[in-house]
């Protein structure tokens, strides 16, 4: 599973040249001068994917690196890998980015610069069982005035690898509605709140409701408030419809929020208005 390739932007793959650099042979890649720390995927948010439309995912991380290592040279790349699997050298899935750019620090010594990549995540390139826990790896190379597409004498190059950086969860996006009635209602009645709770299928490209008990809030919000507070907690049923029911008080608006788990984010329906008489 590819999504953009580092190789599409002019340099190689990293897989094709590069080893950890406490692995480096002799008359391969040598150990880089560089480092990489405060790594950031998506804001510190989770990654969530619908159906249809990609998601580009900005990961930021600092560099930092020896005064003889130019990294605003043609010929050097800085990118991202995130993976599933133990490591970068036994990934199952992999997704990379274009080329990183990174910008001198104003405050910190010269040698020390913040970068930011995007990856491009597809739903169609994932299914179901990608949804979870992925790691990041962040690399640089230096090919030291050599062609990035036919570079001739690997010991020129320089790599510097970060494996594990950061994991981060890619999750499929998730839809919540909220229906209350009877509207309008008189103060003391009860007021029925449906809704469906359906998540997004990256086998088949649609939206299908919980197969499973999961624990949903409703929630109230009173016409002269600005948030939300718990009300009661109810199971989603089959086919990840929810009902419940509370006492009409005074006018506001009722919502559901499923809080969301590893695989699925947290996702809050739209509040529906009751006008309690």
């Amino acid at each position: 599973m590819r999504a953009t390739a580092v190789a599409a932007t002019g340099a190689l793959a990293l897989g094709a040249l590069a080893v950890p650099a406490a692995h480096a042979t002799e008359g391969g890649p040598y150990a880089l001068d560089v480092t990489f720390s405060n790594t950031k995927i998506n804001g510190g948010s989770t990654v969530a994917v619908g159906t249809t439309t990609p998601k580009k995912a900005a990961v930021t991380f600092t560099l930092k690196h020896g005064a003889d290592v130019d990294i605003h040279a043609s010929d050097f790349v800085v990118g991202v890998d995130l993976y599933r699997g133990a490591s970068l050298d036994e990934r199952t899935s992999t997704l990379e980015s274009a080329e990183a750019a990174c910008t001198d620090s104003a405050t910190a010594p010269a040698t020390v610069a913040t970068c930011t990549a995007t990856v491009t995540v597809d739903p169609a390139d994932l299914r179901n069982a990608d949804a979870g826990v992925w790691k990041t790896g962040l690399h640089a190379v230096a090919y030291n005035g050599q062609d990035r597409n036919d570079p001739r004498d690997p010991g020129r190059i320089g790599v510097a690898q970060r494996d594990s950086a950061k994991d981060f969860a890619l999750q499929r996006f998730a839809k919540l509605t909220a229906n209350a009635s009877p509207e309008p209602v008189r103060k003391g009645r009860t007021i029925t709140v449906t809704g469906l709770l359906s998540r997004a299928s990256w086998d088949d490209g649609k939206y299908h409701g919980f197969s499973s008990s999961v624990y949903v809030k409703l929630e109230y919000r009173k016409k002269s408030e600005t948030s939300y507070t718990p009300v009661q907690s109810t199971n989603a049923g089959t086919g990840g419809r929810v009902e419940t029911t509370t006492t009409a008080t005074a006018d506001g608006s009722y919502r559901f929020t499923y809080l969301g788990n590893w695989i699925t984010p947290l996702v809050s329906s739209p509040g529906d208005y009751v006008d309690v008489q």
